[in-house]
């Protein structure tokens, strides 16, 4: 959820197109990390997932910060860098959740579209409300856009520093 607050933020629903390339590249991405685990025989510490997570959505609020003091024509491939990384690890995190469920040897290619569809939907629901809530408080709180993201990404950092430091401890 930060790591959709930090993307949707910056965007509008004039960006439409945008939104659906950064949903699609995530529900790839995901299904990537899914598949690997499940038929390329990739092996990864949860606890790895656990803190690298974290560290893209504290990179990613690093980087909307910046963004936000100087503006770069670069920002929309770092986005989707962030997304794609992102995407990639959720995913393996999650395959190990439906190792719970299957076996290496049982689960098929239709069961992991299924949870990738699911997910597409659900971050499509999420980013749809997120933007709605987003039009709403800069129609409340009449702020210049910038004073948002930096905003947000400040709040993000302050929750994410304890997920990291929480991992790199443990």
């Amino acid at each position: 959820m930060l790591f959709l607050i930090l993307l949707v933020v910056t965007l509008t629903f004039k960006k439409w197109k945008k939104i659906f390339l950064l949903i699609g590249f995530l529900s790839i991405s995901y299904f990537v990390g899914i598949t690997l685990i499940f038929y390329g025989n990739l092996n990864f510490k949860l606890d790895v997932i656990k803190f690298i997570i974290p560290v893209i959505i504290f990179s990613l609020a690093i980087t909307n910060i910046l963004y936000s003091v100087n503006t770069f024509k670069f920002r929309d491939s770092i986005n989707y860098i962030f997304v794609i990384l992102f995407g990639f690890f959720n995913g393996l995190g999650t395959s190990t959740d439906l190792s719970l469920l299957f076996s290496r040897n049982e689960i098929e290619i239709l069961q992991i579209l299924e949870v990738v569809f699911g997910f597409g939907t659900a971050i499509s629901i999420i980013v749809f409300l997120m933007l709605i809530v987003n039009l709403l408080f800069q129609k409340i709180v009449p702020l210049i856009k910038v004073k948002w993201v930096v905003g947000y990404s400040i709040i993000v950092i302050f929750i994410s520093l304890p997920m990291i430091f929480k991992q790199l401890f443990h």
